[in-house]
């Protein structure tokens, strides 16, 4: 019999509890590792993934608080979340009225949704930004590039903005064939609202983590001391519980 291979042993046990509590609070000291060291992304998506187990708990009864409608998950703070995780939030720029090639200081905005964007105003301009989940680079950023590339595409109009054509084309968008070579689009196409690209401009991409990361950080906290609220609770039952079964099961100590 040959030797077993030893070198894939794990350094390290994960154990599932059948206490639903301690499960949860095992995958809130995660995050928090996560966070502590700045591993935003996979803080951010076991953060997600914790808020959807536990409201889908909450839904199917599987934690009972029926009785506490105040220690629910603050279904605001979840729909924020949802919208930045899984896409279709929103930035919205205004132009200048006089000069429509120019945007106005301090214009631009966040939306989860488009149920506030003021559709009358035809100076502005929405911007559909990726969903957090996609906002991953691919591969190692280089330092040198000035194009970031994620897996959710964008419209070339808003993902190169602030860069002219001749440094997006020299940066990667160039055919190079047996032949010669040619360029991937158009100096038109810069302007283009429905051709759509995977590689964005390096600033457009950290101006827009930047917002995306304040936004889940906001609305994640909410959650976060919800879902404490809840283990309390849960908690506080378990313990009861317990002193239940130890009482009903004392037996009385006989008469000498």
């Amino acid at each position: 019999m040959e030797e077993e291979d030893k070198s894939y042993q794990p350094k390290s046990l994960i154990i599932h509890s059948p206490d639903y509590v301690s499960n949860i609070q095992r995958m809130l000291g995660v995050i928090n590792f996560d966070q502590a060291y700045s591993n935003f992304f996979a803080q951010a998506e076991l953060g997600y993934k914790l808020t959807i187990q536990v409201e889908e708990a909450i839904n199917q009864k599987i934690i009972d608080i029926e009785k506490h409608p105040e220690l629910k998950l603050d279904k605001d703070a979840v729909y924020r979340l949802k919208r930045l995780w899984d896409g279709q939030c929103y930035l919205t720029i205004e132009r200048d009225h006089n000069f429509g090639s120019k945007i106005i200081s301090n214009s631009e905005r966040f939306h989860y949704d488009k149920s506030k964007i003021d559709f009358k105003n035809q100076h502005i301009e929405i911007i559909p930004i990726p969903a957090l989940d996609n906002m991953t680079p691919v591969g190692q950023i280089k330092q040198k590039t000035l194009l970031i590339e994620i897996t959710q595409s964008m419209p070339l109009k808003y993902a190169f903005q602030g860069l002219d054509y001749a440094t997006v084309i020299t940066d990667g968008y160039v055919h190079n064939l047996a032949d010669g070579s040619f360029v991937k689009f158009q100096r038109s196409d810069m302007f283009s609202t429905t051709k759509l690209t995977y590689r964005i401009a390096r600033d457009v991409y950290h101006r827009i983590i930047k917002k995306q990361k304040n936004k889940f950080i906001y609305n994640w906290t909410i959650i976060y001391h919800n879902i404490h609220k809840i283990i309390e609770y849960l908690k506080v039952g378990i313990r009861e519980e317990g002193e239940h079964e130890r009482h009903s099961t004392s037996i009385a100590k006989p008469p000498e």
